[in-house]
């Protein structure tokens, strides 16, 4: 009791930060042993970010304008982003989370793959103007279901496609309806009638060889992401090596690199366990695997000192994107927990019946959540007290309205259109009733502070 009394009485004088923050006390007091310098200034733009993107953009452009592959690779990335800094925007996701996995489609040459789309699409251009009187003439005499009815449509738009030679176009919707698999298809010929497939050619066999190709040229940009996103961040790192200024994530990276570092790490854990024997993270869901990591090595190579790590924290509240709110660090730091889980079972900030409402509603559902490893566990009141604190016209008002809106469909975003404006509605009607002294809270008239 005498232990717990002095906390309490001493709490007031424990350090209280930010991660970003406490990463920044670590790498100026800890400068030898992190390896970093003793003096860095802290940039609130990540101004290194930007010139590696207009790097790359130099590199790229300077590395493939000598051939027509190499143009038309260009001309896919500015389909991607027409400048650095769009790209920069479009890369910023993924860049600012240097845990996460790159999946998507990739081609592993996209220039060589873009060279053998404008080689192929030569090859049918020339079929094209060499044969198409012998083409027209099989097209013409085609009785395939409903074809003559559209060729002339469908001609325009491959004509347009064969004297692209800007390559605006990848290919034509209608390319389809002059391939060998189309036109040699019975399955097209109307059942109501005993004709002959038409006669096959090479022009034909063509557009069926360059349907299939172009097919994966959108993996093309995918690549350009992937590649982009290597190439960005390895320019960042080269210049960052050599400037005098870090971003708040660097500060992160930086501490997780000493302390995973083989040379120094074991005995920075140890310093930093020893000046911080017992830490607090609260809304622990909040945190990304690079904190994640910075506290894990502190705590678990400290050895030999007297420390704790103590993670508070609520799966279902994991829900700020802008903080790096990533549930599943959570998830694993609760296994890696074992046996050593507590969970807070009474609530003292909700009245008895807003307790029950919300058990009520979440065990309507035997799984109420989309990751199954997350769970509802009910809570208790820990107010003992069922006096209504919240009354309207003398009687309780209801601890938890439900309503219900099923014609959503009239515009854009509807659903949130509509939550803010019935939210209006019903803050403006609760006030109303608090200036009629019709409601009440603790016995005082409902105000707008109260909301």
């Amino acid at each position: 009791v005498h232990t717990i009394r002095e906390s309490i009485r001493n709490f007031d004088e424990n350090q209280v930060t930010t991660i970003h923050g406490f990463c920044q006390k670590v790498l100026s007091e800890e400068a030898l042993s992190a390896g970093t310098p003793f003096e860095v200034e802290v940039a609130r733009q990540d101004e290194l970010l930007t010139r590696a993107a207009e790097d790359y953009w130099r590199n790229i452009v300077n590395q493939h304008s000598d051939s027509e592959a190499g143009r038309y690779l260009i001309a896919k990335l500015l389909e991607l982003a027409a400048t650095p800094g769009e790209m920069k925007k479009h890369l910023r996701p993924l860049l600012s989370k240097p845990y996460a996995d790159i999946e998507g489609e990739r081609i592993e040459n996209p220039r060589e793959y873009l060279g053998e789309v404008i080689a192929l699409r030569r090859e049918l251009t020339e079929c094209w103007n060499s044969n198409s009187e012998k083409i027209l003439s099989i097209l013409n005499g085609c009785e395939l279901s409903r074809y003559q009815q559209h060729l002339s449509s469908r001609l325009n738009h491959l004509k347009k496609f064969l004297h692209d030679d800007t390559h605006s176009t990848d290919t034509t919707d209608k390319l389809q309806y002059f391939t060998s698999d189309y036109l040699q298809d019975r399955s097209n010929i109307p059942k109501t009638k005993d004709v002959d497939l038409p006669e096959n050619h090479r022009f034909f066999e063509l557009c069926t060889r360059y349907e299939k190709l172009v097919s994966d040229i959108d993996d093309v940009k995918t690549t350009l992401l992937y590649e982009s996103a290597l190439e960005i961040k390895q320019l960042r790192e080269g210049l960052a090596e050599i400037s005098g200024t870090v971003t708040y994530d660097d500060m992160l990276l930086n501490v997780k690199k000493a302390l995973e570092s083989p040379q120094t790490g074991k005995e920075l854990a140890q310093s930093l366990a020893f000046k911080y024997p017992f830490a607090l993270v609260d809304e622990f869901q909040d945190t990304d695997p690079v904190q994640y990591r910075i506290f894990q090595k502190i705590y678990e190579d400290a050895n030999g000192t007297d420390s704790s790590l103590c993670m508070i924290g609520d799966p279902k509240q994991a829900i700020y994107a802008f903080r790096g709110a990533d549930v599943y660090t959570y998830l694993s730091a609760r296994e890696e927990a074992g046996e050593d889980l507590f969970t807070l079972q009474k609530n003292y900030r909700s009245t008895p019946n807003m307790i029950r409402a919300v058990n009520s509603l979440f065990n309507a559902k035997q799984q109420p959540f989309l990751e199954h490893e997350i769970e509802f566990f009910e809570s208790e009141p820990g107010l003992l007290s069922d006096d209504p604190l919240f009354v309207i016209d003398g009687e309780p008002a209801d601890q938890m309205h439900i309503t219900i809106k099923d014609d959503l469909d009239s515009n854009k975003n509807p659903g949130r259109e509509f939550a803010i404006s019935h939210t209006v509605s019903e803050i403006t009607r609760l006030i109303a009733l608090g200036l009629a002294g019709r409601a009440d809270i603790k016995g005082e008239p409902l105000r707008a502070g109260d909301i």
